[in-house]
């Protein structure tokens, strides 16, 4: 894999929720221009840019067509909940509470958040 490229609809936004986690998980700042940026880890990286305003009107849901979700991995159990407490803290939609911290199953820790674009994030913890 080379990249993927998302499409947002406020740009600061989407760097605001996703900056402290890909600092936290070791990712680096790769690219960054008025109207994008893109975070690399590895030999990979995922871009953010702004969707133009002609298409600003249109709603996005993680179940349709497209996209459903990020998942990233954390790289040790310390990190996956400090990133749980810091995502709590902010003004996101926490998905399968009921289910947490098993919700990917009994032999996998995972927490999920919808993003400000609606796109779901899971977060996993190492085994």
């Amino acid at each position: 894999m080379n990249h993927i490229e998302i499409n947002v609809f406020d740009l600061v936004t989407c760097r605001q929720f996703y900056q402290p986690i890909f600092e936290k998980l070791g990712w680096k700042l790769y690219q960054e221009w008025t109207r994008g940026f893109s975070y690399q880890k590895d030999s990979w990286y995922l871009v953010f840019v702004q969707v133009e305003s002609a298409y600003q009107q249109n709603s996005y849901h993680r179940k349709q067509v497209g996209i459903n979700h990020i998942a990233l991995q954390a790289p040790s159990k310390s990190i996956f909940w400090q990133l749980v407490e810091d995502l709590r803290q902010q003004p996101v939609t926490e998905l399968y509470s009921e289910r947490f911290p098993f919700a990917s199953g009994d032999e996998q820790l995972a927490f999920y958040v919808e993003d400000p674009n609606r796109i779901k994030l899971e977060l996993l913890c190492p085994k």
